[in-house]
């Protein structure tokens, strides 16, 4: 690829931290990480986890208008990938996993246009693919997320959940399928997208899908689409707590899935702060 970085990571490194520029205001607060990549001015990250390597990457994205993701996961290795989205981004995400790897994603979009495209491939035995997200829509914000996972190797598993917030007039899309291939017997996939409006003017458009030729497998998808809970905010205001935090609170705890994935206190609270500060 042109304007890339080529990074190979083994069983010696653990951590990555990810900075396309100095304007990211999220910082390690506590230990230092064990690996540092910066990214400026680079347009796509090709990265090898080798075999029975554990890495986690931690990503908090600039304005680079347009990126790009190759990332391979050998036989055994692992990936926890922690993307931050703050500014306009429109990236294009290719996985593919050996046998008995893992990825883990929590993707957490708070500001800005995004468009993210990911094409997953699960391509031996016993491979595990999670991903969680939660997207607060504001202002007149456009996110859409789409994603292909094909499962082409039996014995595996996989779980998508995504949890949208939509205030304002902000527009928000999920359009997620899940493919399990002829032979991709005894497969267990789950996928939901679980949505709250705020405000009558925004909108929400989802569409899980499932596509399996198949006939031995688990696999189940499901949407929701509805508004903070009436009854828990007037309980919480009854008892001398604020609409506005009665609200936060509603939707920190909508957001826990895909937050609790992120393991470092020092990123979760920041994004705490900042989920908290958008509800001013």
């Amino acid at each position: 690829m042109q304007n890339s970085k080529y990074i190979k990571i083994n069983e010696d490194l653990t951590t990555i931290k990810v900075e396309h520029d100095s304007r990211t205001t999220l910082r390690n607060t506590g230990q230092a990480e064990s690996y540092l990549l910066l990214c400026s001015g680079s347009h796509s990250l090709c990265l090898t986890v080798e075999k029975g390597a554990d890495v986690t990457l931690i990503e908090a994205s600039d304005a680079t208008p347009d990126f790009c993701y190759e990332i391979h996961l050998e036989s055994g290795a692992s990936l926890r990938h922690v993307r931050i989205d703050l500014t306009d981004k429109k990236t294009r995400y290719t996985l593919h996993q050996e046998k008995d790897s893992r990825y883990e994603m929590s993707l957490i979009s708070l500001c800005g246009n995004q468009e993210n495209l990911f094409t997953m491939h699960s391509e031996g035995e016993g491979t595990d693919t999670r991903m969680c997200g939660f997207t607060y829509g504001q202002a007149a914000y456009k996110v859409k997320n789409t994603i292909r996972l094909h499962h082409h190797k039996p014995h595996a598993t996989s779980y998508q959940a995504f949890k949208y917030v939509a205030d304002d007039k902000s527009r928000l899309s999920f359009d997620g399928k899940i493919i399990v291939e002829l032979n991709a017997q005894k497969i267990e996939a789950y996928q939901k997208n679980n949505n709250i409006l705020i405000s009558e003017e925004a909108h929400i458009a989802s569409d899980p899908q499932l596509e399996i030729y198949a006939d031995d497998v688990r696999c189940s998808h499901g949407s929701t689409i509805g508004q903070l809970d009436a009854d828990a905010l007037f309980y919480m205001q009854s008892r001398g707590i604020s609409y506005k935090s009665a609200c936060g609170m509603l939707i920190r705890s909508f957001a826990d899935e895909p937050l609790s994935i992120i393991k470092e206190d020092w990123l979760r609270e920041q994004i705490e702060d900042i989920i908290a500060s958008m509800l001013k």
